[in-house]
């Protein structure tokens, strides 16, 4: 495993975590998903929406909305197991995993030696843990890491943390490697509630970054292709569009990209600079059940329009108009579309939630810097 972690190149994953809770014994609930792009960029964990040109050197934490969430399932656990001596080993015999033989180790890694940080709202402590590691009898793969928190202090009100990482071979580039697959995170708070995420990774590829490698001489000479210009739009101008991509809470998530359509031409001082028909890019920030299960929040930020070789970034928050057609059982809860928020977030009345393609929302752009009204 050390010699895998050596030779791994950068490379990224699309990760997809389905967030459920359960209250004191109550049946598990889905309250949403997510999916971000996770890279091991120079042997750091780095995450991005989506589609986004670059990662984020941020903690996770600061970029997921709220709930549980854990870094290190990628790579940094390992890492710490295999790629230093902070891991006291002991071997535990040979063992079933899945139906099948596999050697397992149980090991112990100190408080001051290993790093865990549990971390929950302004309370933050630093861990030992413990585990297990099943091991492929034929390959010496490990096929599973088991990581269990010791210790953890009172003051952050969480009992117990635990996560078990699932391994299998990929391809990356012209070679393979050992890379995880999927986890599964518990956490139990001191007020009996549990959380239980289960992440899953697939499309993984090398990450380049930004560079590009010219073959030869014929390639150097193909013409660039002209970026659009960038303009602005100003504040007040009204914009309906029509949602190109639907949005379910049964297969949507948290990070994915919306597409719609401009129903209206955009003028800057009486000029049409975006037609009707212009793509605007969104995101979907927030779809989540409520904790008493009788709606949805549901949070969408605009991006940028873009036609023919204009674009604009869009500041613009959602109107309450956008419901004034429906059966009253959605409602704006707060129209803000301020750069790194949530855009607007309304919430909905049902056991699930929709928004079929074709459904109209009206926007109201805001000028830079200017809060927006809820109308």
């Amino acid at each position: 495993m050390a010699d895998n972690l050596r030779r791994l190149p950068n490379y990224t994953c699309l990760e997809t975590i389905e967030r459920s809770q359960r209250w004191r014994g109550r049946p598990l609930t889905l309250v949403d998903r997510i999916r971000l792009d996770v890279g091991v960029v120079d042997g750091k964990e780095l995450f991005s929406w989506p589609g986004e040109d670059s990662f984020e050197d941020e903690a996770i934490q600061n970029i997921v909305p709220g709930g549980a969430i854990n870094n290190g399932n990628f790579g940094t656990d390992a890492k710490r197991l295999f790629g230093s001596d902070a891991a006291r080993f002991r071997w535990a015999g040979q063992q079933k995993l899945n139906g099948a033989a596999a050697l397992r180790w149980d090991y112990v890694v100190d408080r001051r030696r290993g790093g865990y940080v549990v971390e929950a709202g302004d309370q933050k402590a630093v861990v030992g843990t413990h585990g297990s590691v099943w091991v492929n009898p034929g390959t010496l793969d490990v096929l599973r890491l088991e990581v269990l928190a010791d210790d953890i202090p009172v003051s952050t009100k969480v009992r117990r943390v635990s996560s078990v990482i699932d391994y299998s071979r990929a391809k990356i580039g012209e070679s393979e490697f050992l890379l995880p697959r999927d986890s599964r995170l518990r956490v139990l708070r001191a007020d009996l509630t549990e959380s239980v995420n289960i992440v899953r990774f697939s499309d993984c590829h090398e990450y380049a970054g930004a560079s590009r490698l010219v073959e030869d001489e014929s390639a150097a000479a193909v013409p660039a292709v002209t970026a659009p210009a960038t303009i602005s739009l100003p504040g007040g101008a009204v914009l309906a569009m029509e949602l190109e991509t639907p949005i379910r809470a049964q297969t949507s998530a948290i990070g994915d990209r919306l597409i719609f359509g401009l129903k209206n031409a955009v003028k800057v001082g009486g000029t049409v600079v975006f037609d009707k028909g212009a793509v605007v890019r969104g995101r979907l920030t927030l779809l989540r059940r409520s904790a008493r299960g009788e709606g949805y929040l549901v949070g969408v930020k605009l991006l940028d329009v873009e036609s023919g070789l204009k674009r604009a970034t869009v500041n613009a928050a959602l109107r309450l108009s956008s419901f004034h057609d429906t059966d009253g059982d959605r409602r704006l809860v707060r129209a803000s579309n301020a750069r790194g928020d949530l855009g607007s977030v309304f919430f909905q009345i049902g056991d699930d939630f929709q928004m079929k393609r074709g459904e109209t929302l009206f926007w109201h752009t805001v000028a830079a810097g200017r809060p927006a009204s809820r109308e």
